[in-house]
Formats: C-alpha cells, structure tokens, sequence
C-alpha cells in the first residue's frame, strides 16, 4: 500500500475468535493500513492473519502498551487508531476520524461504548460510559481511541505499564488538548463481562482505577486484580 493516511493498530493475543471479522471491516476501507502487533500467541491468530494480504505483523512479548508502541513505531499514516481485537468499528469511522480530529484545539478522540450483550444491566454499564467518556471526556481502549502520530510522538507513546495504560494515555492527552467523543459507536466483544459477571466486572474495574489513583504502582495492581 502506498501512502496510507491512516494507520489502525491491533494488539492481539491469541485472538482466533475475532480478529478476522475486526479486521475485515478495517479493510474494506481505501487508504488504511494494518498493523498487528502480536503478543505471542500460541492459537491460530497469526496463521489467520498469515492467510490475509496487506497487513503487517510485529511481535513483541506479551504487554498490550509495548505492543501499540511497536505498531505504532512502524506506522505509516498521518492518523493512528488503536484497536481492540474484539472491537468492531462504525461503518463510517475514518470519516469520522478526519472529522473529530479536524476540530480546532482538538488531540484525539474515540467513538461512543457499545457492547454485543443485551440486557438491562449493560444498557446502565453503556450509560456510565457514555457519562464518563462524553462529560468526563475519559474513554477507554475499548472504544476505538485515535490521534494524529505527531501528537502520539510528542507524548511519547503509551506508558509502558502492565495495565491502565490507556487511562494514562487520556490523562497526558487531556494536558495539551481537547478529547472529543464521536457519536458513531464501536461495539466491543461483552465476553469479560459474560464470563466474570456484570457487577463482579464493574466492582474490580473501579478498584483498579482507585488504586492507579492512589498510586498503587501498575505491576502491583496486576498481581493483585489480574490482566
């Protein structure tokens, strides 16, 4: 590919489920290039990937911060997006991308949170993210986060921290600029929530996010809460 204007990067880490149908609406768009930066997996996702033309695939060990850096290192696109391997992308979403990111006093953006469950209990979990990412201006990886490389080079990347990295990354963004939150929305896998339960999830993530306030340091908080 010649001269892509965006660049989407994907970390992934034994991904088989999903990463095919994530990257096959990635691609249905001209001028975007593909970067995996995979983690080690030991399933079928980069056989899956191998099978595919045009996307190009990095390896480091398994910490999701290195591996954005990684992809984002050998992008070659004015836009990068971070990607999620279960995240599914709004149809119109590099529109969308060159729309936000056009906005005078504007560093980045994500798209709005929605999940692939039903019921009552992730329709309330969609509404405090939409509280959190659209008043507070603090979205998650989940939801797709994007910027120009420029302003990722003069951040320096993402921290290289075992976790809450992307939350690091909204705070040194909200430093030099504004976060806007498109209103298209990208559509994550619920398969956390499906296997630890709604409230289980939602009560360790706010632990998380209390203790990186704290100053719990990251690696502690891994060996404490898990990924």
């Amino acid at each position: 590919m010649s001269d892509p204007f965006l660049s989407v990067i994907i970390p992934t880490l034994n991904e088989e489920k999903n990463i095919l149908r994530v990257i096959d609406q990635v691609q249905s768009v001209r001028g975007v290039e593909i970067i995996v930066a995979d983690g080690g997996s030991v399933d079928l996702t980069l056989k899956l990937i191998g099978e595919l033309r045009g996307i190009r695939v990095f390896n480091c060990p398994p910490q999701r911060a290195r591996q954005l850096n990684l992809g984002a290192r050998h992008a070659q696109g004015e836009y990068l997006l971070f990607l999620h391997a279960d995240t599914l992308l709004p149809l119109d979403y590099t529109h969308e991308i060159q729309k936000i990111l056009a906005q005078p006093g504007t560093v980045a953006g994500a798209f709005g949170f929605k999940s692939d469950l039903q019921g009552w209990g992730m329709i309330l979990i969609e509404k405090l993210v939409a509280f959190r990412s659209r008043i507070l201006k603090m979205p998650y990886g989940d939801q797709g986060i994007f910027m120009k490389k420029a302003v990722f080079e003069e951040l320096g990347g993402f921290p290289e921290i075992s976790v809450m990295e992307d939350f690091q990354m909204v705070l040194n963004l909200k430093k030099i600029g504004r976060i806007s939150i498109s209103k298209a929305f990208a559509v994550t896998s619920g398969r956390k929530w499906e296997e630890d339960g709604l409230i289980r999830v939602t009560i360790r993530n706010q632990r998380i996010i209390l203790a990186y306030l704290r100053g719990v340091p990251a690696e502690k908080i891994k060996a404490r809460f898990g990924k």
